[in-house]
């Protein structure tokens, strides 16, 4: 929970911020010709923390693999902890900080459609429309539901893609022992079959031991029984190389 919380708070703060910028630089007030594409790019903000959240809850699961439904419920509970906090904020915002908001921001909407030539009964609806929806609690009721529906759609996104990648990744890991593990194995038994070929070469039925020449610091001795062999003291592998 630590992980939604850190990323639901800290991104809903970035939201703040952000709106306070836009107001500092008069569009919210002046330039809404301007704010009317700036305050559609403060929507993408919430969209990158729960990327950031799940990338993180993935990295805290390690070695395991992130399920779909832990990705699915960081998502969304980073997305009801952002979208609360920002629907508080744009509450106060347009109550207290920028009481002005709607007012210019209707006057410029209608300033646009007569100047597009739209029937002033047109206008006159439109306007009301906007305004009615945009009183309290209906702007807060559809920020809320908007907030958490779009951040679960993006957080089954970015599960999908996120474990997709790391089950890639685990693949491979498994992959990579498994050939070391095998490579290891050919390389022991290889030594035990020319061990075993020098020895059968050996033997003799009449001598109790016989000798063999060492082959590649292998030296065997051969007796009824079986073999036995040692590898030369002079023979030792250069670890250093």
């Amino acid at each position: 929970m630590k992980t939604e919380i850190t990323y639901g708070v800290l991104f809903a703060g970035i939201v703040v911020v952000y709106v306070l910028a836009e107001h500092a630089l008069g569009l919210n007030t002046t330039r809404h010709d301007l704010g009317q594409y700036t305050r559609f790019a403060g929507v993408l903000v919430p969209i990158l923390g729960i990327f950031l959240g799940i990338k993180e809850k993935r990295s805290l699961q390690l070695p395991e693999v992130l399920t779909f439904g832990q990705g699915m419920r960081t998502g969304f509970l980073i997305a009801l902890i952002q979208t609360s906090l920002t629907t508080l904020w744009f509450l106060a915002y347009s109550n207290l900080v920028n009481p002005q908001f709607l007012d210019t921001m209707l006057e410029f909407e209608r300033a646009s459609l007569q100047s597009a030539g739209t029937p002033e009964g047109v206008i006159v609806r439109q306007i009301s429309e906007k305004r009615a929806f945009f009183a309290f609690p209906t702007l807060q009721i559809f920020q809320e539901c908007f907030g958490i529906a779009y951040g679960v759609f993006f957080a089954g996104i970015f599960t999908f893609f996120l474990r997709r990648r790391q089950t890639m990744q685990t693949s491979t890991r498994v992959q990579s022992d498994h050939d070391f593990a095998s490579r290891t194995a050919l390389t022991i038994s290889f030594v035990l079959l020319v061990g075993g070929v020098v020895c059968a070469q050996g033997q003799s039925g009449n001598d109790l031991s016989t000798p063999l020449p060492r082959t590649q610091g292998l030296g065997c001795a051969c007796r009824r029984m079986g073999c036995d062999c040692q590898i030369s003291p002079s023979f030792r592998p250069d670890y250093g190389r």
